[in-house]
């Protein structure tokens, strides 16, 4: 309870602000485990977490506690054991207050124990804040020349960590579908065939998030328009190539596995699933998963065919991304 009442303070009293963010990366030691804070991390996070309790409001805490957790996990730089998970979740309660800046509660489910996922903002610089502020952290700037390697080693590290975690939330979280229409087909069968539309958009604050991540490593990297190569870097678009070029990125990845998993993601097919006929629905992104709303979203028609006694018992028809 002490831990939501200080988390939800600071959301009311500090949301309306974010911190600075420092010029030079720093690295700092917590209970072993070694975080760094560069360029690449974004003002904000925003991750899907889920927490049980007894009540609701035990579920939304833990929750909480679970997106902090989460967003400590990209920074991450040394190596995470079994151990180092349960020091992560110790740090997250201990150094959550004003980390989380806003949430939302997307549900919550009652069964033996309450169940509550909720979509938070974490703020990695208040938790640096925190940190910094405590004597039981270790402070680290790359001053020297080893200093200087370890803090681009660890640039690297953090740098794949964040662009995997942003680039998989996209099919899990960053994306709106909407059914726009559900019929039944005529048919003399036995089985009746039903066709249901849809459409999928992205979702405009992750879009905005997504975004701003994307030109934070852009300017990371090194990269840009009069410095892009196409045999290594990446080019990635979200419009039209207008003349201020205000809707694209150059990222310079410095390393060919990451331009490949970039492009990957990019590329990759987006599945939705149909309940309760559990079926999968899938498409592919020929222009990149950040073209899809220049195009005004994907419109789909999928048609299937079902037990005709089983519409009788038929509440509701929801779509899930990832099949």
């Amino acid at each position: 309870m002490r831990v939501l009442f200080a988390l939800l303070l600071i959301i009311t009293l500090g949301g309306c602000g974010s911190s600075p963010i420092p010029v030079s990366p720093t690295s700092i030691a917590i209970q072993g485990v070694q975080l760094l804070f560069s360029k690449s991390v974004p003002s904000e996070i925003i991750v899907t977490a889920k927490g049980s309790g007894e009540t609701r409001e035990k579920a939304i805490e833990n929750a909480l506690i679970a997106a902090v957790q989460e967003g400590i996990g990209v920074l991450v730089v040394s190596d995470v054991t079994i151990q180092n998970n349960s020091i992560l979740k110790n740090i997250a309660i201990t150094y959550a207050s004003g980390v989380v800046t806003s949430y939302k509660v997307k549900n919550c489910i009652s069964s033996a124990r309450q169940v509550c996922e909720i979509t938070a903002s974490v703020s990695p610089w208040n938790l640096r804040k925190n940190l910094t502020s405590s004597t039981a952290s270790l402070k680290v700037d790359g001053e020297n020349l080893y200093g200087q390697y370890i803090t681009t080693k660890n640039t690297m590290i953090q740098r794949r960590k964040l662009i995997d975690y942003y680039f998989s939330q996209i099919r899990k979280n960053g994306l709106d579908i909407k059914i726009t229409s559900t019929k039944i087909i005529p048919t003399t069968a036995n089985k009746v065939e039903i066709q249901v539309d849809y459409q999928v958009t992205w979702n405009r604050a992750f879009k905005s998030n997504m975004i701003d991540f994307l030109q934070r490593l852009e300017r990371d990297t090194g990269g840009g328009f009069e410095r892009y190569d196409e045999r290594s870097d990446v080019y990635i678009s979200w419009g039209g190539t207008g003349i201020f070029g205000d809707n694209r990125v150059y990222i310079k990845p410095q390393d060919s596995g990451l331009a490949e998993l970039i492009k990957s993601y990019q590329y990759s097919p987006i599945s939705v699933l149909i309940k309760p006929f559990n079926k999968c629905d899938s498409f592919d992104t020929f222009n990149g998963i950040f073209m899809l709303d220049f195009y005004g979203g994907k419109g789909r028609s999928i048609r299937f065919q079902s037990d005709p006694e089983k519409l009788k018992e038929l509440n509701e028809i929801q779509l899930t991304l990832v099949c």
